[in-house]
């Protein structure tokens, strides 16, 4: 049995004795469950250097660096000059095979005199001949000495890891300034030759 009775309206008061019931057809509501939830926590930040060096995307490629190419270095820290070193060691071996010539040439510069006088065309025997072995001996020595301070300081200067090209070269103008003076002063010995060269020169 429903009741009858008008409902009140909103703001009014309900009649004494009036009783509210819901249809039979409605669904009672169902109670709401608030889910609680736990707030996120926020994303990592990780540095862009981090993220660069990551793994790259499928896909993709990615060429590895080339390594560094292996220098050597020297007592002193710096890379060692190679152009240098091969340099130095060259002219060393060239000024060697020059001194053991220039050393034997000097040492029987008597006859080396006579074979000049033949190419000139000069008729005679040379005459200065004690001269020119005093000068040649001591010219053998004193080249025989350049080439070994040279080689020595060379070889010194290539360990120290520093620049020695020119040690040879200042070596090598040296010793050809010996040569020249020893063989000059054999040609003064002998007259005939001085004769011959003065007649020659205008």
């Amino acid at each position: 049995m429903t009741d009858e009775r008008p409902k009140p309206k909103y703001g009014e008061l309900a009649p004494e004795g009036w009783k509210w019931e819901p249809p039979a057809d409605a669904e009672p509501e169902q109670p709401v469950e608030v889910e609680a939830r736990t707030p996120a926590a926020p994303p990592a930040v990780r540095p862009a250097a981090r993220d660069s060096a990551a793994a790259p995307a499928s896909g993709s490629t990615r060429t590895p660096a080339p390594a560094p190419a292996t220098a050597t270095f020297g007592p002193d820290g710096r890379p060692v000059n190679r152009a240098d070193r091969i340099a130095t060691i060259a002219l060393l071996a060239i000024g060697l095979i020059w001194t053991a010539n220039t050393i034997s040439s000097l040492v029987s510069l008597p006859d080396v005199m006579n074979q000049v006088m033949e190419i000139w065309g000069i008729d005679s025997a040379y005459t200065g001949t004690a001269t020119a072995n005093t000068a040649g001996v001591a010219g053998a020595a004193l080249t025989f000495l350049v080439f070994a301070l040279t080689a020595v300081y060379s070889i010194r200067r290539v360990r120290q890891n520093k620049l020695a090209f020119f040690i040879p070269v200042i070596g090598a103008v040296v010793a050809g300034l010996i040569s020249f003076t020893v063989v000059t002063i054999a040609i003064m010995a002998d007259p005939v030759i001085l004769d011959t060269l003065t007649r020659v020169s205008p």
